[in-house]
């Protein structure tokens, strides 16, 4: 399944994500598919690694 929340959202996407939701729509799922959109391979884990402590900013410092 997509994970809508973690995207890189067009600004240009708003009319259409604002008219779904005017129309009932709640499922971010089914907006990412009506709209057609595309994922994308992520090819270094690293270039999303979430951070949240010391010891992970070290690791991604070090290319872990």
């Amino acid at each position: 399944l997509w994970q809508g929340t973690l995207a890189i959202w067009e600004y240009s996407s708003y009319p259409l994500l604002q008219t779904y939701f005017d129309n009932g729509g709640r499922s971010i799922q089914k907006f990412l598919f009506q709209i057609d959109a595309k994922r994308v391979a992520i090819e270094n884990q690293l270039d999303f690694m979430n951070v949240n402590t010391q010891k992970d900013f070290e690791q991604l410092k070090n290319g872990r």
